[in-house]
């Protein structure tokens, strides 16, 4: 876990104050270039004057609800509790990297589909013609369990922990819209299996959340499941990622006051219907607990973490109107939990992107297939056919 805090090495009111400043001179690039663009020669000194005054007045006050959104992005990427903050950890490790990986990039296709060229970036499905959107960027959001949480890899293979939670999230950063994509932890894909000693061993299918065991339970493991996820994804690739460790939720639940919502399910001491409130260790347990004996377990759990999500992002956003220094709070809180690739001017620099472009989440999907039981454990087998569809609506413009 040695550099589990590299990319979090600012206060939170230093965070705070990264995004403000990067706001107020993005917006004034903006209103110079519009100004810019319609000026002429024939324009009087006067008219120069007032429109200096009018750009000063203009950056001097950022109006509330911007403010209020600009460090609730700072907080929510950090966290990645919500769908629009999580995007956060989408970008700019340099967009000459992610650019020169999408241009690499090689697509699969089916069966079905007649591809234009050797990338599967153009092709034709069912009478239409597809091209990939290059304009998209993604990133992976892992919540990992806590049961290695500070371990050392000796001699033993696959003991840094397992990947839980795995979202993936595609940025258009034309449109502003933003998908996102869960996968499920019984996923069966191509893992790539090391050493203890972090030697390549063999590649070895398995269950997509048994990818993060394979490495330094930090950045190694992170991009071994990133690997496996592309492999799902038939080669998308996924820029970013940020991982949080489970045990969070617990400082994170608590730093906000609980969250209260009405169970979706009747597991553990929480009955259908009923109306609670998570504190300490509830929150961890609701969004983690799964009935073993039901073979779509993780599929239920799944909308509990969901659900979990949108109460918390709501509490947070209601808090922070009146209290900011709740955003420190929580990103205080939070690195102590979290390993990124992503580092904070990067995450600044689409924060106010996000917040300019007023980006929307435009669908939430899971990729489809089926549950099987195999040596007692479920395997959940995906569906070729329809995650190509899916990745044509989601990565691809019908041309």
């Amino acid at each position: 876990m040695k550099k589990r805090n590299d990319n979090f090495d600012l206060s939170g009111e230093e965070v705070v104050d990264e995004f403000m400043k990067a706001y107020s001179s993005h917006s004034h690039h903006k209103h110079h270039h519009h100004h810019h663009s319609h000026d002429n020669s024939s324009s009087s000194d006067k008219e120069k004057t007032e429109k200096k005054s009018s750009e000063k007045k203009e950056r001097k006050e950022i109006p509330l609800f911007l403010r209020i959104l600009i460090i609730i992005v700072a907080a929510l990427f950090l966290l990645v509790i919500l769908g629009a903050g999580a995007v956060l950890v989408m970008h700019r490790r340099g967009m000459s990297d992610i650019n020169k990986k999408k241009e690499e990039a090689t697509i699969e296709t089916i069966d079905s589909v007649v591809s234009y060229d050797d990338s599967g970036k153009t092709v034709e499905y069912k009478g239409k013609k597809y091209v990939y959107n290059e304009d998209i960027v993604t990133a992976a959001f892992l919540g990992i369990d806590d049961k290695s949480f500070g371990v050392n890899i000796t001699d033993e293979y696959g003991t840094a922990g397992q990947a839980d939670t795995i979202m993936v999230l595609a940025y258009d950063t034309k449109t502003g819209e933003i998908s996102i994509i869960t996968v499920p932890r019984d996923s069966m894909v191509d893992v790539d299996v090391y050493s203890a000693s972090g030697n390549f061993a063999r590649t070895e299918e398995m269950h997509i959340c048994l990818s993060f065991a394979y490495g330094d339970g930090a950045e190694k493991s992170c991009e071994n499941v990133i690997k496996s996820i592309e492999r799902l994804l038939m080669g998308v690739p996924v820029d970013s990622y940020f991982s949080l460790r489970v045990k969070g939720v617990d400082s994170l639940n608590d730093a906000v006051g609980g969250i209260e919502l009405t169970s979706i399910e009747t597991i553990g001491q929480f009955t259908k219907g009923e109306k609670i409130k998570l504190t300490d260790s509830s929150a961890r347990f609701y969004c983690t607990a799964r009935d073993k004996t039901k073979i779509d377990s993780d599929a239920l759990r799944r909308q509990r973490q969901i659900q979990y999500v949108k109460a918390y992002s709501a509490k947070v956003m209601s808090l922070a109107k009146d209290d900011i220094g709740i955003i420190s709070k929580l990103y205080n809180t939070a690195k102590k939990y979290s390993v990124t690739d992503i580092s904070l001017s990067s995450a600044v620099y689409l924060g106010t992107e996000l917040v300019t472009n007023s980006a929307k989440i435009n669908k939430v999907t899971s990729l489809q297939g089926e549950y099987v039981s195999a040596d007692k454990f479920p395997q959940f087998i995906v569906d070729k056919e329809s995650t190509y569809e899916m990745i044509l609506d989601i990565f691809y413009n019908e041309a």
